[in-house]
């Protein structure tokens, strides 16, 4: 059977992170949050959806953020 996993990259989006996991979790068998360490809330948002949550070691680069992610998933297909 295929799964779905969600990967979203995130840094500071506590305005904008619940509105995408609600529109992700309907069909998602797992979602995948990779934080650029975020100062707001954003992390605590996430926690209460239970979703995987990683900060990235080098948060200075959206590329180097959206590499990590293929190691945390198997097959990748892309929105950007």
């Amino acid at each position: 059977m295929n799964t779905l996993s969600v990967v979203i990259i995130t840094f500071n989006e506590e305005r904008n992170i619940k509105r995408c996991l609600d529109s992700v979790a309907p069909v998602a068998d797992e979602i995948i949050v990779v934080d650029s360490h975020s100062t707001d809330a954003t992390e605590a948002i996430c926690d209460r959806y239970g979703v995987k949550f990683f900060t990235q070691l080098r948060p200075d680069s959206f590329h180097r953020c959206r590499r990590s992610t293929f190691k945390r998933t198997g097959r990748i297909y892309t929105k950007d």
